[in-house]
């Protein structure tokens, strides 16, 4: 049998809705890549490409990144705070 990759996931204490998709063609509609819920606590968001680079980072983070016109794709982020920050 063929090897499989694993990955786990974690949400701890979530600010609420996390978009999966943003689309940032200046159409006026997801635009940006909005969070709902942060409210005043400081998150750190940190955005890579599929190949693990870095390619946005901002904290706190204030619901405003629009893609910096990086092209459509696949794009991973970590969105932390160490308000919440607890040991398991």
């Amino acid at each position: 049998c063929p090897s499989a990759d694993t990955i786990a996931v974690r949400a701890v204490n979530c600010p609420g809705i996390v978009p999966n998709v943003f689309t940032p063609n200046n159409d006026g509609v997801n635009d940006t890549f909005y969070i709902a819920g942060l409210g005043d606590v400081p998150w750190h968001l940190t955005v890579c490409n599929r190949w693990g680079v870095q390619v946005y980072e901002s904290e706190p983070y204030q619901n405003n990144w629009t893609g910096d016109n990086l092209p459509a794709g696949v794009y991973f982020f970590r969105l932390e705070t160490s308000v919440f920050r607890r040991s398991y």
